[in-house]
């Protein structure tokens, strides 16, 4: 295990009494998969201080950062991936990945190398100088081609680290940057940035906390069809693999829930054990969520007899995992609804209630025709018979998460609804119900006076795809006409961003002058060139 003391401070340099962003946690670390050419490590961050002024308003995070994530760490010392929680926002996961680019220093044999690295602005080149323990990092520049793709460039007066290592790992990281952001002539940012990464004592470790959250940020954890680690044929190598990852439940990896998915297909009869585990009261919440995680990746007949079993389960959080698990074990048939359907009816936890009919919507993804006409007729005399605005916001997420364009015309009906936070929801559902949802979202967004709602509209047209030509003389519209609600002008300019079309580019090119957010006017340069903003 590791524990780091973090610091990070970012200001505008030349400014006094400029605003200021602050940032200090204790960071903890624990190796919980080591391989060959990478190490896993759990993370989770502490006594978290956190002062945003320099930020954006809609930028800032308002949540708790105390939840647990993975990083792999390659033997070079580069972050090769990052595992975040669900529940971050994506301010949160573009601070905390940015601050851990920050640090990362790429290790090569030698006395001085250089390499290709990114971080939260862009993708970078970095030349290293080896003296004994100690390695510095300078900036060379940034890749003035991505760049260009967001319509800015990058000066670095000052870009400068230094890092020292002992047997053990880091020691201590100390970064000082300086950056310059112009846009077309025009200066738009003169940040300084002054960040510490320092080994702490252990006594300020805080066990990180793993997450089943973190099983649909891998890819092949949730993708149908992958295949799974193939089980040891020794069944005696087959009986101690299964021991050990039974024995820590608690601090399982992504790999770790696939593997022991490969030994529960190769030995069904291991289910029932792994199921019992459930009853020892010693087991803690991460080592339950561990369990069903491994049932719902093995998908086999008897993983899902014990998923079914467990929809009855005394504990709230095991029936929500259970029928969470069922809906995305595979190979439904009706009577997997039925048992969704009826907890649905019937739990008296308002949190299972939903969560149960959420499931049955996600079994229809990619169910057989006589599933996914069992779920389009249950759910939409679920909405129908939906007795208030909370009922009605359950019923038309699960009909979202069936992604059926023939339930298309109930979502939209909604779209009308009295209750702000029902047309919302209508407005999510309909993201995924390919391009005629585009037509019904347009005409509510032309009426609609709340602006949280207007930008779920906005996102669930970015979902949709590229706008039509049409679409984007719209948008374009409606982008000039918005100049209360920052969220909606956001999901308008991404809208148009994902058109090639010059039309599009235009109209983002237009609005850049007018756009009072700096942070918004990044995000045109995205997808506007220097040359088209200067026109």
């Amino acid at each position: 295990m590791r524990t780091y003391a973090l610091h990070s401070e970012v200001s505008a340099p030349e400014e006094a009494g400029a605003p200021t962003d602050r940032f200090s946690a204790v960071l903890s670390l624990r190796v919980v998969d080591a391989q060959p050419d990478r190490s896993t490590l759990r993370a989770g961050l502490s006594q978290v201080e956190l002062q945003q002024q320099l930020s954006d308003p809609e930028d800032r995070v308002s949540h708790s950062l105390e939840a647990g994530f993975e990083l792999d760490v390659g033997r070079d010392c580069r972050i090769q991936a990052l595992r975040l929680p669900a529940a971050w926002s994506a301010s949160a996961g573009l601070m905390v990945s940015g601050l851990l680019s920050l640090h990362e220093h790429v290790l090569q044999p030698g006395a001085s190398w250089e390499a290709d690295q990114t971080d939260g602005v862009g993708r970078h080149r970095a030349r290293y100088l080896r003296s004994g323990d100690e390695v510095q990092r300078r900036k060379l520049y940034y890749d003035s081609q991505g760049l260009e793709a967001f319509g800015m460039s990058v000066s670095l007066p000052m870009a400068e680290a230094s890092a020292r290592f002992d047997a053990r790992g880091l020691i201590s990281s100390t970064v000082h940057e300086r950056l310059r952001i112009t846009v077309g002539d025009e200066l738009r940012a003169d940040l300084e940035q002054r960040s510490t990464l320092v080994r702490d004592t252990d006594d300020r470790f805080a066990e990180p906390r793993a997450s089943d959250a973190l099983a649909r940020y891998d890819p092949g954890a949730s993708a149908k069809g992958v295949r799974l680690p193939e089980a040891p044929a020794d069944p005696a190598a087959l009986a101690r693999a299964y021991q050990t990852l039974a024995g820590r439940l608690s601090d399982w990896t992504v790999r770790d829930a696939r593997t022991m998915a490969g030994l529960l297909v190769a030995r069904p009869e291991l289910v029932a054990e792994l199921r019992a585990l459930l009853d020892r009261q010693a087991l803690d919440e991460t080592g339950r969520a561990s369990v069903f995680w491994a049932l719902e990746l093995a998908g086999t007949k008897t993983a899902k007899r014990a998923l079914l079993s467990l929809l009855s389960a005394p504990r709230d959080h095991d029936r929500v995992r259970a029928a969470s698990a069922l809906a995305s074990a595979g190979n439904a048939v009706v009577a997997d609804g039925e048992a969704l359907l009826s907890l649905y009816r019937q739990d008296d936890e308002p949190r299972v209630s939903s969560a149960a009919l959420l499931a049955l919507g996600a079994m229809g993804v990619e169910a057989s025709p006589e599933v996914k006409s069992y779920v389009r007729d249950q759910l939409e005399a679920e909405l129908l018979a939906a007795d208030g605005p909370e009922a009605t916001r359950v019923a038309l997420q699960a009909i979202g998460n069936t992604g059926d364009p023939e339930l298309l015309g109930l979502a939209a009906e909604r779209l009308g609804d009295a209750e702000p936070a029902v047309r919302a929801t209508a407005a999510s559902a309909l993201r995924r119900m390919g391009r005629p949802a585009v037509a019904p979202l347009k005409r509510a967004f032309e009426s609609e006076t709340s602006a949280a709602v207007a930008a779920a509209m906005a996102r669930a047209l970015i979902e949709l795809g590229a706008p039509s030509e049409e679409d984007v003389v719209w948008a374009g519209q409606k982008l000039a006409q918005t100049s209360d609600a920052s969220a909606v002008r956001k999901g308008l300019i991404e809208w148009l961003g994902a058109s090639d079309s010059a039309q599009a580019r235009a109209a983002l090119a237009a609005h850049f002058h007018a756009e009072p957010s700096s942070q918004l006017r990044q995000v045109i340069g995205r997808y506007v060139t220097v040359a088209e903003l200067k026109r």
